[in-house]
């Protein structure tokens, strides 16, 4: 029967016999395309075994060969666990280098060699991920670690090939060159710290790294420099690992910055993976070598680089939260290491970051003293993991370790059944049958309310008890056991109108644990997959629930809320989810017979008419957000007059109104959107969504700035993005930093430097030492603070703020240019008059500001010839030229030797243009170097 079962199988998915092909050419296209199309990698083994038993020539062999090398590719890049991968992937190896030695043509040489070259480098990554993970066994290392010393020779043969064939610069050969430098970094890896062989292999890395590195792009330029980050690693370098990770870092995020990158979202989302895959080495290299200030402060700049950037964890992004987990677990922070262990175990579920969470926190788990508080999730979480890569000892150590917790924890309802069942079949797997009858006995009683978990426990129960009395017949007590089992299993038989609204309750909240993940998943991804079907089976509960039930409006309008749900994952959903509400809103609750007659059931309709109404506006707005621009009218429709219609719900009213100014901005109705705005502070709707509101409106003013077209219509823009900003800073109710220090910067762009200093003022003094705050933002708000302290001319308060500055900045343009303020004084303008505001004055001072004045001409100079002009026709020239005149002034009132330079000064540039600037930066330049030129 199997025979015959393969044999049709095999018929139905062999293409049509090509007279031009030989059999065995066939057979190999054959098995490919069943492991590729179908999956069914068991079946393309048959045929390949079948084909090479029969191959007459050579080149069929070859071919056949080549073709099961491909199978054990693919199979190895579709398995999720990294063990089993690397099994494959050892197999994969082996069976390429058979191939290599057996006379094929040149053409599938070549693919092989290609092929075998990027495997051996799959292999060192996934060996290496194994072992950081702590998932292999002594005896499993040495074996794994022996086949890749085999597979690394091959591949280092095979690449060293390429590298000789390949015409230097072409893909190919960069392909190579990278992939060689990788084999011997991960292969310096497997040996002990002080051998020969680390050394040696490490060194060949960093060689060919260096040699990579320098002829590469941007993106595998970066690569290589993390990879020799990594290998100084490895050597235990620390300060050489350091300099290179700080390098990839700083010089990747300079790029994102760039216009060139910006313009390619691939480029830009592969160094954004480039930078976290560095912070994650740095911070292992860090914890390895005993840094912890160190470690903190990269850490530290880590999460500011992702909030600032907003930016998506990668699952070097998720390494790196590992490594500050085990370094919490190290400096005896057990609960805070668990937490962070468990946020990458619940957003990696199918990933060896899976694995390397479980090992963290089963760490943090053996190291906490007894008297640490441990959320009873996260410990079930680390034991579950434990249970699922069958590590069946440390399972029935952490679940034993959440039992004596149930009775204390108000979450005991929702883990205990788990617990006890899981433990159970842990014992089991260790072989310890009596143990797990009393287990699942426990958890079938105590939690009988866990009605899936209480039923599980009691069918293994009965069954395991079955087993016994099977062997023990006469056993009194054993026959008792039985039966108290066989009646535990009739308790749990129960029925009544609210089981099926709970079933569905508990499959809704299983859902929401799914799509409200956050980053929320995407459509296309396999947790976007979960999410969609873990909704259609709650809405199928819900669907269960008969209509003459109590429960049956209520799960009506959950039903369209799971469908609107849906619809980000399946766009179609949007449209169910309408028919539904629209059946509710238009016949449903018109309809006589379902007019509520009790307290109970006019509660349910309070709660659920608003609720359906509002939803309905909120399932246009997500149809127009996606993309359906004609749904944005229908938003409006939908929300309107939402506050007179259902007065008791002030909360959806306020959403409505504030999705209404997006709607209007979206449709060009300015106007409208402002007219909203004003409605809502009228109303008053609530802070919160009021600030909302304003949010809207300042990113539309702050397009339309970008947009504007002349300098009169760019200034009113800007007044409204302002006035927007500000509203929206004002009815936050914790503005964050990031929004002030913006309103502050736009205070100062719109003249407003008292307003500016306030809230520069107010950053320094609330914020400058929050966690996410980043060294160029502390630095934005306190040369921010100088410059609005100097345009009110308030230079004394300016100064502590300026010498701090100096020391840590010497170099930044705008320090230099308030260096050259505070120290030497400045001119300013009120539009008809030059006004003198001195500063420090005394000699020291002036000197300084003397050589900042002149590298401030340098430096305009400089960027004038880079712009293609003629300094004399760059405005920040003649303003940084003013700024030495003035300094050279200054001095020439204390030194005798300086009396007059000034004035030589402004002469010479008079006779090259007699304006002195005026037609290129303005009258106040020109005005006040006719000032100097009378002193």
């Amino acid at each position: 029967m199997y025979a015959t079962s393969t044999a049709i199988l095999l018929a139905l998915l062999l293409p049509p016999q090509d007279g031009g092909r030989s059999l065995a050419q066939q057979d190999a296209t054959a098995a490919r395309a069943i492991t590729q199309e179908f999956g069914l990698s068991r079946w393309s083994d048959k045929l390949l075994e079948r084909s090479l038993s029969r191959a007459k020539s050579s080149d069929d062999r070859a071919e056949l060969l080549l073709a099961r090398c491909d199978i054990l590719r693919l199979k190895a890049f579709r398995t999720v666990d990294e063990k089993e991968r690397l099994g494959i992937l050892g197999e994969a190896g082996v069976a390429y280098a058979e191939f290599l030695e057996s006379s094929g043509n040149s053409r599938n040489v070549s693919t092989a060699q290609q092929n075998l070259g990027q495997l051996t480098e799959l292999y060192g990554r996934t060996l290496s991920n194994l072992l950081e993970a702590g998932q292999l066994s002594e005896e499993e290392k040495t074996t794994y670690i022996a086949t890749a010393e085999e597979i690394f020779k091959s591949g280092l043969k095979v690449l060293n090939g390429l590298l000789d064939t390949s015409e230097a610069g072409t893909l190919a050969f960069n392909q190579a060159t990278f992939s060689r430098a990788m084999v011997y970094r991960y292969w310096a890896g497997y040996y002990p710290a002080d051998s020969l062989e680390r050394d040696q292999y490490a060194n060949r890395a960093l060689g060919y790294l260096e040699e990579f590195a320098i002829s590469a792009n941007l993106l595998p330029s970066m690569l290589a420099y993390n990879a020799t980050a990594d290998v100084y690693r490895v050597l235990q370098d620390w300060e050489s690992s350091n300099d290179f990770y700080d390098y990839v870092i700083f010089n990747t995020i300079d790029a994102l910055a760039t216009e060139e990158v910006k313009d390619y979202p691939e480029l830009a989302q592969a160094l954004e993976g480039v930078v976290q895959q560095s912070y994650a080495g740095w911070l292992a290299m860090l914890r390895e070598s005993g840094n912890q200030a160190g470690f903190d402060q990269i850490y530290g700049q880590f999460l500011d680089w992702l909030d600032k950037e907003r930016i998506e964890l990668t699952s070097d992004g998720y390494l790196a939260q590992l490594e500050v987990a085990s370094q919490l677990v190290d400096n005896g922070e057990s609960a805070q290491a668990l937490a962070l262990a468990k946020e990458v175990a619940d957003n990696n579920p199918q990933s060896f970051l899976r694995l390397k969470a479980n090992a963290v926190m089963g760490n943090a788990i053996k190291n906490a003293p007894d008297d640490v508080v441990i959320e009873i999730s996260t410990l079930f979480d680390a034991a579950e993991g434990a249970f699922f890569e069958k590590r069946y000892e440390d399972s029935v150590e952490n679940f034993r370790r959440i039992l004596p917790r149930l009775s204390r924890n108000p979450d005991a309802s929702e883990y205990g059944g788990r617990a006890y069942y899981l433990l159970a079949r842990s014992w089991s797997n260790l072989g310890y049958d009596l143990f797990a009858a009393l287990a699942h006995e426990q958890g079938a009683k105590d939690y009988p309310d866990d009605e899936d978990s209480a039923a599980k426990n009691a069918v293994q129960w009965e069954k395991i008890t079955a087993r016994f009395l099977s062997a023990n017949a006469s056993d009194r007590a054993i026959e008792d056991w039985h039966t108290e089992a066989v009646d535990m299993l009739a308790a749990l038989d129960i029925g009544g109108g609210d089981v099926q609204m709970n079933e569905a309750k508990r499959l809704n909240n299983l859902a929401k644990s799914y799509y409200n993940k956050r980053p929320k998943p995407t459509a296309d991804s396999k947790e976007g997959q979960d999410a969609a079907r873990a909704i259609r089976k709650a809405i199928d509960a819900y669907e269960a629930i008969d209509a003459n039930s109590d429960s049956y409006e209520k799960a009506l309008v959950q039903r369209g809320s799971l469908y609107f749900e849906l619809g980000s994952f399946e766009p179609g959903a949007y449209d169910t989810a309408l028919g539904i509400y629209n059946d509710y809103l238009n016949n449903y609750i018109t309809a006589e017979e379902n007019t509520p007659s009790d307290p109970r059931s006019r509660k349910v309709r309070a709660d659920s008419e608003p609720l359906a109404a509002f939803n309905v506006g909120r399932i246009y707005r997500a149809k127009a957000k996606a993309g359906d621009t004609n749904s944005w009218p229908l938003v409006l429709s939908s929300f309107e007059n939402l506050r007179e219609r259902y007065p008791t719900q002030q909360s959806l009213a306020d959403d409505a109104m504030r999705y209404r100014i997006e709607a209007f901005l979206n449709l060009g109705k300015v106007e409208d959107a402002e007219a909203e705005y004003q409605a809502m502070l009228a109303v008053p709707a609530s802070d919160v969504r009021i600030s909302i509101g304003a949010f809207y409106l300042y990113s539309a003013w702050a397009k339309t700035v970008d947009q504007a077209e002349d300098l009169e219509a760019r200034l009113a823009a800007k007044e409204r993005e302002l006035q927007y900003l500000h509203a929206y800073n004002s009815f936050a109710s914790n503005p964050r930093w990031q929004n002030l220090l913006g309103e502050a910067n736009l205070q100062m762009e719109m003249d407003h430097p008292e307003v500016a200093s306030g809230l520069y003022q107010r950053i320094l003094n609330d914020f400058e030492k929050a966690s996410d705050m980043t060294d160029i933002s502390r630095f934005s708000a306190r040369i921010g603070f100088v410059e609005s302290l100097l345009a009110m001319r308030r230079v004394g308060e300016a100064v502590p703020v300026v010498e701090a500055l100096v020391q840590q900045k010497p170099k930044n343009l705008r320090v230099k240019i308030a260096v050259v303020k505070v120290k030497a004084g400045f001119l300013a303008w009120d539009g008809r008059n030059v006004l003198e505001v001195p500063g420090e004055g005394t000699l020291e001072a002036l000197e300084l500001a003397k050589q900042m004045a002149s590298d401030l001409v340098q430096l305009g100079k400089y960027e004038a010839e880079q712009e293609g002009k003629n300094p004399f026709y760059y405005a920040p020239w003649w303003e940084a030229k003013l700024s030495q005149a003035y300094v050279y002034y200054q001095l020439g009132k204390t030194d005798p030797a300086e009396a007059g330079k000034h004035k030589r000064m402004i002469e010479s540039l008079q006779k090259q243009d007699p304006t002195l600037g005026e037609g290129v930066a303005g009258k106040r330049i020109s005005e006040s170097f006719k000032w100097l030129l009378l002193r």
